[in-house]
């Protein structure tokens, strides 16, 4: 049985209409309550866009990184509400299938609900950063000229950091069971053939499920990422340039939230590199006790056979196809947001000088 903070966290992923109820089929109520929250919130972008009227003033730069934050984190919100309820429902359930499985298997119910109340805190820690964001903003710029223009943007934040912290939770299971296996390798050197071949199969498969649902949203977030941090070290730069009256609280809320960000990216990210780590210790370690206790032909026949079988099932991420994630990824988009930044200062300097 599953723990209840496991099923709170769910609850909460539910009524952000990110995922259905941890056991709920997904239902015609659900469906209409995804249709109607998009509606929602895209009247909300459009009419808060025609507050925005800073755009014209605005360096190039900020124009096109607020149009592409508010572009991606849009098109975040419609494939999270409507993917999975009207287009992939069969791998939805297929996934909590396999998830109630690792679960079970686990049978360890304290370290769920630890992780789970772990997950249900982030979620807490980012509703109270925004809600200090939105004060700061609406001090600096006036409540209802604020709330004109970003009446539905903290709403796309929230939905969009709690996914993160939803898909972090759901890697530390597959995280876990990859060490469960590696667990009971350690203790049975000769485990039979067919139980590692069952484990190795099933896990890659709703690995691949977790890909097919998510690998959009995992892309979504990185680019998105990529881009706030941009908009808000602009911004930053800006800010520290003109010396405004409130530069302390508006630097803290500009950094809490790149810092919300970056985080919540560099930790599914880190997830999903430690899965992969964990498979190689797999393969590592068949190749160790081929080589240290196998001492007939039949016994390394039998580790070259687990030997290929990991190399076939092994757990691949990828950001909607684009490309592979790994360590590396994490460098890749530091590399993109310094290089942007430098370029906007040497663009401001020289805009300076003329």
């Amino acid at each position: 049985m599953a723990p209840k903070s496991l099923k709170y966290l769910f609850n909460i992923c539910s009524f952000l209409a990110i995922t259905p109820c941890y056991e709920q089929k997904v239902t015609f109520l659900r469906k209409v309550y995804s249709v109607l929250l998009m509606i929602f919130i895209t009247t909300c972008v459009g009419v808060s866009n025609s507050y925005r009227q800073f755009y014209g003033s605005s360096m190039y730069l900020r124009v096109v990184t607020s149009i592409l934050m508010e572009m991606v984190l849009l098109l975040f919100c419609y494939h999270t509400t409507m993917a999975v309820v009207f287009f992939k429902r069969e791998q939805w359930q297929q996934l909590m299938k396999n998830l109630k499985i690792i679960i079970k298997a686990l049978s360890d119910d304290r370290a769920m609900s630890r992780a789970a109340s772990a997950a249900i805190f982030a979620v807490i820690v980012t509703l109270a950063s925004e809600i200090f964001s939105f004060c700061v903003w609406s001090e600096v710029f006036g409540m209802i000229v604020h709330i004109q223009q970003f009446n539905v943007y903290y709403l796309e934040f929230y939905m969009f950091l709690s996914c993160n912290i939803f898909l972090c939770f759901i890697l530390s299971l597959l995280l876990s069971s990859y060490k469960q296996l590696h667990r009971a390798l350690l203790q049975d050197l000769f485990l039979p053939l067919k139980n590692v071949e069952y484990s190795m199969r099933f896990l890659k498969k709703t690995v691949d499920i977790f890909n097919d649902i998510f690998e959009w949203p995992i892309a979504l977030i990185i680019a998105f990422s990529v881009v706030h941090m941009v908009h808000e070290f602009d911004y930053i730069i800006i800010v520290i340039s003109t010396k405004t009256y409130n530069i302390g609280k508006e630097m803290a809320a500009d950094l809490l939230l790149v810092l919300l960000i970056f985080s919540g990216t560099t930790g599914l990210i880190v997830m999903c590199d430690l899965i992969l780590m964990e498979e190689e210790k797999i393969l590592d370690l068949c190749g160790d006790l081929r080589r240290d206790y196998v001492k007939n032909s039949l016994q390394k026949r039998r580790f070259d056979d687990i030997n290929q079988l990991i190399l076939e099932n092994f757990p691949k991420f990828s950001g909607a196809r684009f490309f592979g994630i790994s360590r590396s990824t994490i460098l890749r988009i530091l590399e993109t947001v310094t290089t942007f930044i430098i370029i906007s200062i040497q663009f401001r300097t020289s805009m300076n000088n003329q």
